[in-house]
């Protein structure tokens, strides 16, 4: 699969904090071959706990009750699972574009069209909206709610 990633940001660089790759996560990261580099970056062990607005625990669980029950999670920095991540990617021949503002995209029959700054345009097979909480690919699919 030919890949190209488009990244907003100009240059890549080591911000962020630690986030939680849970096991559902690690099975797709695995289907790419990047577990091993996840797993050695980081350190098992990540349970789990509701609490309530101010603080009060309802019920925790264990990390090693979860590992039984979903498979093994993995805590590390960002910046060391994008290091993995681009590492697969240059690995399989895929290209990342720094500095590249995503305007929208067009679906037609054998793909999508993405529309970039200045009339520039991409067609793929697939796209995949990696871009947060506040995604704008999903926003183009389904609307703003």
């Amino acid at each position: 699969m030919e890949a190209v990633v488009f990244e907003r940001a100009e240059e890549m660089r080591e911000i962020g904090a630690g986030i939680s790759v849970w096991a559902n996560a690690m099975r797709a990261l695995q289907k790419i071959g990047v577990t091993d580099a996840v797993r050695a970056a980081g350190s098992a062990g990540v349970g789990g706990a509701v609490r309530l607005a101010g603080g009060e625990r309802l019920s925790e669980v264990p990390a090693e009750e979860m590992e039984g029950r979903f498979g093994r999670s993995v805590v590390l920095m960002r910046p060391a699972l994008q290091r993995a991540l681009l590492a697969a990617l240059n690995e399989a021949g895929g290209e990342l574009r720094l500095g590249v503002e995503y305007e929208g995209f067009r679906q037609d029959d054998p793909g999508a069209v993405v529309e970039l700054p200045h009339g520039r345009e991409e067609r793929c097979d697939l796209l995949v909206g990696a871009d947060g909480l506040r995604s704008t690919v999903r926003a183009g699919l389904f609307g703003e709610e």
